[in-house]
């Protein structure tokens, strides 16, 4: 009997208590504050970031939000961040970054808004012991850089800048209203043997010469629908310029203009 009402009490304790409510922790600029304010955080913290440059390698090994502390907060991250933890889920939203983001494990990343004045996402490597994790990509700007390499059938890469780079993805994956310009041989290169692969209504730029490729996939399932690609026909002629391979593919409303 005692033992039945002690049962009751803790389980009461915990109803009125209810779960920890996750903090809001003002992070400065410096070297190495956030890293050390990631260390100190629990599990579903939100870290707001300043006006300046914070330096030092970034490891986020926990669920935690990373924004700035308004729309105008200058906040750039001048440093290799690592997202790498079992489970969590991670968001960084309305930041700067000076070098790459890469994804290791996870259940949950989201990168909103965010801008790229150097550096890429790298999600090679990005996966959870329980499978693939979800990625969202979504409304970044990328001054050279690149969506690299995305391997999980979780993603959505959705209405990102690129003035200087690629979107690069071996799996099952949406890419859409995406603009890529300046593109290298490949502007959208969609691979993987077993993925599903939709391209909806991006714009891709490329120079003639490298134009042959400049939307790509190989997967084995594919749509793309209502893409534009624009060939600077200033540019040298190097090879016969296509725009587009595919073997094979649902194609609807593709033109190169």
């Amino acid at each position: 009997m005692l033992r039945q009402l002690h049962y009751v009490a803790v389980s009461f304790l915990l109803f009125v208590a209810g779960p920890v409510p996750a903090d809001e922790i003002s992070v400065a600029p410096g070297n190495g504050t956030l890293a050390a304010a990631v260390a100190a955080a629990a599990d579903g913290d939100t870290l707001i970031l300043t006006d300046g440059a914070f330096y030092g390698a970034v490891t986020i090994d926990r669920s935690l939000t990373i924004r700035p502390l308004t729309r105008s907060t200058d906040a750039l991250i001048d440093a290799v961040v690592s997202i790498a933890g079992e489970g969590i889920s991670v968001t960084l939203q309305g930041l700067n970054f000076s070098q790459n983001v890469e994804l290791y494990q996870a259940a949950s990343v989201r990168l909103l808004e965010n801008t790229w004045v150097a550096g890429s996402v790298n999600a090679n490597s990005y996966r959870t012991d329980e499978g693939d994790g979800s990625l969202y990509v979504v409304g970044n700007e990328f001054s050279s850089g690149s969506i690299l390499n995305v391997s999980t059938d979780n993603a959505y890469i959705a209405g990102n800048v690129l003035l200087n780079g690629a979107i690069n993805t071996l799996s099952t994956v949406w890419i859409v209203g995406n603009d890529v310009r300046r593109a290298g041989s490949r502007g959208i290169n969609a691979t993987g043997g077993g993925a599903t692969v939709r391209i909806l209504g991006n714009r891709v730029e490329c120079a003639l010469g490298n134009s042959f490729q400049c939307l790509y996939s190989s997967a084995s399932s594919v749509l793309i629908a209502g893409n534009i690609v624009t060939i600077d026909y200033r540019a040298e002629v190097m090879m016969p310029c296509t725009g587009f391979k595919q073997p094979g593919p649902d194609l609807r409303r593709f033109s190169i203009t």
